[in-house]
């Protein structure tokens, strides 16, 4: 049986900047997160990877809801899929985050009535982010090396070695 610990970071490409962002801060916060621009490397087939990590292996879904997402098909996709599973799982699986300010009457009206998070300011917006996943028991499995890993992704291992440097002077 396959664990549901990941956080599953649902975006338009527009967006991805802040997916990216948000899935290296909840890293290094111990979370494990499926996000597409680091989990996919190539040739997958990705419709089926997409639909299997969120049924499976998803424990919360944080959709970037802005302009973009509302229009485009995967991510619409994936937060119907998302919004199904909340009512089967009968938990709150969709946490949308307001990336843009979209007004709550620009909304589909299946999401009129869950509460978003604004993330407008990155760091608020995580910040609240990071209360609801501890209030909800979300699991953290990268809690003891979260750190290292998200600082990986941007040294290359080896980048930094632990020796002792001469320091010559004149």
């Amino acid at each position: 049986m396959t664990v549901r610990d990941h956080l599953f970071i649902s975006y338009a490409w527009e967006d991805g900047a802040l997916a990216e962002w948000l899935t290296l801060k909840l890293t290094a916060a111990g979370y494990r997160v499926w996000c597409d621009r680091f989990k996919m490397l190539g040739g997958e087939r990705w419709p089926e990877d997409i639909d299997e990590a969120i049924k499976s292996q998803t424990f919360r879904m944080l959709h970037l809801l802005s302009k973009h997402s509302l229009h485009k098909e995967n991510p619409s996709k994936e937060r119907q899929l998302g919004l199904t599973l909340s009512k089967e799982r009968k938990e709150d699986f969709l946490i949308p985050l307001n990336v843009d300010g979209t007004r709550p009457s620009d909304l589909p009206w299946q999401l009129s009535d869950i509460n978003y998070i604004g993330f407008q300011n990155w760091g608020d917006g995580l910040r609240q982010l990071l209360k609801k996943l501890d209030s909800i028991d979300a699991p953290k499995p990268l809690a003891e090396e979260g750190r290292r890993i998200a600082a990986e992704t941007f040294l290359p291992l080896g980048a930094v070695v632990e020796r002792p440097d001469v320091l010559q002077s004149n």
